[in-house]
């Protein structure tokens, strides 16, 4: 993914995460050896702390937003538990869907070289 936006985003293409509830919260569904243990939050503030210590255990430097605790982006965009949204124009034009747990970001590269236009120098 830092492939593909190093290599986009000076094409105008922006990022944003948003971090929502946790998938696999310890007191509530956990599995395997997370990379980040948390509860599920319960406020604002823990959804900020649980954000931050995923994105530096993981070395995320997309710029990032919480869903409320009220959870009403995933509840709108079926977001859990990862997705990819491709948006032109404030038009939603593919969802891309993980595949056993994972991406093949092929498959979101092809979308942005069909649109974004390359420099042919």
């Amino acid at each position: 993914m830092e492939a593909l936006r190093a290599h986009y985003t000076p094409h105008g293409v922006q990022w944003l995460l948003v971090y929502i509830a946790e998938a696999h919260a310890e007191d509530e569904w956990p599995i395997g050896a997370p990379v980040v243990a948390v509860n599920q939050h319960k406020n604002t503030a823990e959804r900020a702390k649980a954000c931050k210590d995923c994105a530096d255990a993981l070395g995320i430097q997309l710029p990032t937003v919480l869903d409320g605790t009220d959870n009403e982006f995933d509840d709108t965009y079926a977001s859990w538990p990862l997705r990819f949204y491709l948006i032109d124009n404030g038009i939603i034009e593919h969802i891309a869907m993980p595949t056993e747990g994972a991406y093949d970001m092929t498959e979101i590269d092809q979308w942005l070289s069909m649109k974004v236009p390359q420099n042919p120098f």
